[in-house]
Parts: structure tokens; C-alpha cells; sequence
């Protein structure tokens, strides 16, 4: 299990998304003279996921209190197209979305170099502690036993071309105007 600090990162991203596309909302309490089809699809994603999320928590604490509520398995994957929506109309400022990449980067290179250290024997999982731990370990990577079970070499090319990558799509990311919206809705 990773480290649970590095939670953070991913978390912060979704924080931000989410005020974005909250913030992106038009207002129910006063509500535009006409709506046009545009602001009501902004409401699409929060009309879909809300009355799920709201029934998963009378399941969840129906299964608290002892008592069943008689629904079947919660299969939240099917959120994924109405969330994917609302994270698009939350990437509104570059900042926001420069952020979400970089920390999808940091986390990732993390993982990575943990999960590398412990496949080369330097990092281990030790009795019931399911978090990394380097007590008595001597290095970060061991080349040598990881070429007994992977190819270094190859990883450390496919590395670097993704971190290329992801410098490039930071550098390559849009630069709206402040009064343009970063989806367009047609």
C-alpha cells in the first residue's frame, strides 16, 4: 500500500475540479430569464450522480445499523461518463488543469519508484504492515536482482519517454482567455 500522504495530490486535483465545475453552475436561486440548453446540460452530471450517491448512503447506513435495504451490488463505474463531464466543465482555469497533471505525474513517478524498489528486493512489506518499509534495506533500486525478473533498461527507456510525454502535455496545455469557457458546448 502506498503511503497514504500521497493521497493528497489526487485529492487536491479533485477538489479543485469539483469547486470548478461548481462554481461553473448557473445559479438555481436566480435563474437566468431563459435557459438555454447549454445551462441545463451544466446540470446534467450533479442530476445523474447526486440521487445515486444519496441512495449508496442509505445502503451503506442501512448495512451500519444491522438492517438490509435490499439493493444489489453498487457499481460506481457507471458514474464515469456524467463524472467525466462534470471534470471537463471543471477544468476551467489552465491553472486548475496544469496542477491536476503535474500531480497526476508526481503520483505516479511515487508509485513507480515504490513499487520498483520493492520488486528489486530494497523495499519490503513486512508482517501485517501493508505499507512499504526500507527498515535494513541498503538501496533504493537493485539493478541486478530486478534484470532477474524485468527488463531495467527497457523500463527506464519507456520512463523517459513518458516523462517526456507528460512535460509536453504540460507545456502544450491551452491558454483560454479569462471569459473563455475551457468546453464548448454545442
Amino acid at each position: 500500500r502506498l503511503p497514504e500522504f500521497l493521497l493528497i495530490l489526487p485529492g487536491a486535483s479533485l477538489v479543485l475540479i469539483t469547486a470548478g465545475y461548481v462554481r461553473g453552475l448557473p445559479s438555481m436561486w436566480r435563474p437566468p430569464a431563459k435557459w438555454t440548453n447549454a445551462e441545463i446540460l451544466k446540470w446534467a452530471p450533479a442530476l445523474i450522480t447526486l440521487p445515486m450517491l444519496a441512495g449508496l448512503a442509505q445502503h451503506v447506513l442501512s448495512w451500519m445499523a444491522g438492517a438490509t435495504s435490499l439493493t444489489p451490488g453498487w457499481y460506481l463505474h457507471i458514474l464515469a461518463a456524467p463524472l467525466g463531464l462534470a471534470a471537463a466543465m471543471g477544468w476551467r482555469r489552465t491553472w486548475v488543469l496544469t496542477a491536476s497533471v503535474g500531480a497526476t505525474l508526481i503520483f505516479a513517478g511515487v508509485s513507480e519508484l515504490l513499487n520498483v524498489s520493492l520488486y528489486s528486493g530494497c523495499a519490503a512489506k513486512l508482517g501485517a504492515d501493508k505499507h512499504f518499509t526500507f527498515a535494513g534495506a541498503s538501496c533504493l533500486i537493485d539493478p541486478v536482482k530486478l534484470s532477474a525478473i524485468a527488463h531495467p533498461g527497457l523500463a527506464l527507456a519507456a520512463a523517459a519517454v513518458g516523462i517526456a510525454a507528460g512535460v509536453l502535455a504540460v507545456s502544450r496545455l491551452p491558454r483560454p482567455s479569462p471569459k473563455e469557457d475551457a468546453l464548448v458546448l454545442f
